[in-house]
């Protein structure tokens, strides 16, 4: 009986044992978790199997996993692979080391599997970004050691842009532990930023290691010193390109500023007034234009001076490259500075701002700069160096350049090629200018057009259309000091008034004033005004008149009048021919009636014998009132 439980027993029993055990070599201290796994060998019969009773030495949890192994039944005999996942806390050092056991339900034995993982000793110090406000003085460092071993006598130092202080240096750090320092500089050194963010470097030091963190100052003072009687406006903004606005300014527009500087002192006059100007981001507190001087001047007593500055938004007066201006609202600061006595504690100052926008288009290339003779002999070639910039976001390929000019009969086609976005590319090129040319001045347009031969326009829709005007002296034909080109601006009906514009252009050389003659109209129509009746014109200027007319009545076909120029006793003369469509009223002619017969002879049946409808029944009525 006793033999026969004892072989019960034996077989209810498992046999456990362990081989194949993988753990990492090493660890991090921050890895958070690590893996050993191992094969659990069951020679016995099924049993199940509890990990809880598995320790560590250091501060890990372990949890227990296979196919078919967790806390469960492991059928015997068999070989299952268990996979341990240990998790733990940062900043550890040394090893996490223990062993796990396999605790079987039955009879068998306890089965201990030892492991030990080293963690490897790193050190890391953090020092915190920070920045001190506008009107303050100090902030709060955090520094961090981010590590797993000590650190000890921790020093500050900072860049030398500007002097700080700390309330605290010479201090340690455990592992994972930090530390709150007050940073501060000093009030008298306020005035000394510069606008915006005025930036150091602080560094941590600790033996061989190191951290480094950012403290910002913020002056938002664009004016610290007393304004006392100095007053500064910006009297106007004007963008003089052809494309953009006062205050809606494109890369390469060049700009004018007018700043009105006046001291209001009835006593004192200003010495050494310096004016400054600049551009400056609010969103990334950053200049894109640092502030530039301009000359010094004095100011008398209760005087005032107007300066103007100006500028070419373009890459040399940038301080920020052309990728980096993400568009949008810029503020523009002027700000003078000068001394109202000789003790510096009287040194007056005032600003004025104004917001102006910055557009960066997607797609926009413009010819920047244009270099070419200013006068040309006719039948000579015209060279021409042309930059183009894409000013846009976007590269554009296959750009085309168009130099044109009807009255030369000019029309040159130059293939640029593709430009990179915020790129240029530089051109040379010939125009031929024809042998039978007029002296004069005359106008060259360039524009330019994109991969679908549309011509490039800006948000505004503003085309990138530009003029260059030449002078063509020497070899030519004989000079026309005025042409004339007409266009009918309303319609030509007879018995209604006419408008038909005229426009002068003076190809003489000097500035000269035309008076406008009209003649042979009277035979077809009546003169009704000319507005104005004489201009005066500088080289290559144009003005338009008006010429007002009223056709006659019976007037219908084309009619032509007489535009005389005078000048200088000489006279220039051209015919306008005009159609004049018929009178659509009702007339009492007889052509007018005959044609409105033959055209309506019905209706005109149809009214007539209602008429004698009408009589026969006046005279029947008559009769019946006799009776």
């Amino acid at each position: 009986m006793f033999f026969a439980l004892f072989l019960v027993s034996m077989v209810s029993a498992a046999s456990l044992s362990y081989d194949n055990v993988v753990e990492p070599s090493s660890i991090n201290h921050d890895d958070g978790s690590f893996i050993v796994t191992f094969d659990l060998i069951n020679a016995g019969v099924e049993d199940t199997i509890d990990w809880s009773t598995s320790l560590t030495e250091g501060d890990a949890t372990f949890t227990f996993s296979s196919n078919t192994v967790a806390n469960g039944v492991i059928n015997g005999p068999v070989t299952k692979e268990i996979t341990a996942t240990g998790t733990f806390d940062a900043h550890q050092s040394g090893a996490i080391e223990g062993s796990f056991t396999a605790d079987p339900s039955g009879a068998g034995s306890d089965l201990t599997i030892p492991f030990s993982v080293t963690i490897e000793d790193s050190a890391e110090l953090l020092v915190s970004d920070e920045t001190i406000p506008t009107g303050e003085t100090s902030t709060e460092l955090t520094l961090t050691n981010n590590g797993n071993t000590p650190l000890t006598n921790i020093l500050l130092t900072a860049s030398d842009d500007f002097d700080v202080t700390f309330s605290d240096d010479g201090f340690s750090l455990l592992a994972g532990a930090e530390e709150t320092i007050t940073v501060s500089v000093s009030e008298d050194d306020l005035d000394d930023f510069d606008l915006g963010l005025n930036s150091i470097t602080i560094t941590a030091t600790s033996g061989s290691f190191t951290g480094e963190g950012q403290v910002q100052i913020e002056n938002n003072n664009i004016c610290s010193a007393t304004q006392g009687s100095l007053e500064v406006s910006i009297s106007d903004i004007e963008s003089v390109t052809e494309f953009g606005d006062d205050d809606k300014w494109y890369l390469f527009n060049e700009i004018n500023i007018e700043v009105e500087i006046e001291n209001t002192n009835n006593d004192e006059k200003i010495k050494d007034v310096k004016l400054e100007w600049g551009i400056y981001d609010e969103s990334s507190n950053e200049w894109i234009i640092e502030l530039d001087e301009e000359d010094e001047f004095d100011l008398k007593d209760d005087d005032e001076e107007i300066v103007i500055i100006n500028f070419v938004l373009s890459e040399k007066e940038l301080d920020v490259d052309f990728e980096d201006l993400s568009g949008g609202d810029y503020t523009l600061y002027v700000r003078a500075i000068g001394d109202e006595q000789e003790d510096p504690e009287f040194e007056v100052c005032d600003f004025d701002s104004d917001t102006i926008e910055i557009v960066v288009d997607s797609d926009f290339v413009i010819v920047e700069d244009l270099e070419m003779p200013e006068t040309v002999q006719c039948g000579e070639n015209l060279e021409i160096n042309a930059e183009l910039w894409n000013i846009g976001e976007d590269e554009q390929d296959d750009v085309l350049l168009l130099v044109r000019n009807s009255e030369l009969g000019i029309s040159e086609r130059i293939t640029v090629g593709d430009i990179k976005d915020f790129d240029n590319e530089k051109l040379t090129f010939i125009i031929p200018i024809p042998e039978d040319a007029e002296e004069g001045f005359y106008n060259l347009i360039f524009e330019l057009f994109d991969e679908d031969n549309e011509n490039f326009e800006n948000e505004d829709d503003d085309k990138s259309n530009f003029v260059k005007q030449i002078e063509l002296s020497g070899s030519c034909a004989p000079l026309s000091s005025v042409d004339i080109s007409a266009s009918l601006e309303s319609d030509s009906v007879a018995g209604k008034e006419m408008d038909v514009e005229v426009t002068l252009t003076n190809r003489g050389d000097e500035t000269t004033t035309y008076e406008i003659l009209i003649n042979d109209y009277d035979l077809w129509a009546s003169l009704e005004s000319v507005d104005p009746e004489s201009v005066s014109l500088a080289p290559g200027e144009s003005k338009k008149v008006m010429i007002t007319l009223k056709p006659n009545k019976d007037v219908e076909g084309d009619r032509e009048f007489l535009v005389q120029i005078l000048y200088n006793g000489n006279i220039n003369e051209q015919r306008i021919n005009v159609p004049v469509e018929p009178s659509q009223g009702f007339s009492l002619t007889g052509s007018a009636i005959g044609e409105n017969l033959k055209e309506n002879w019905f209706i005109w049946l149809i009214g007539a014998l209602n008429v004698i409808l009408v009589i026969l029944i006046i005279l029947v009525a008559v009769r019946v009132a006799r009776r």
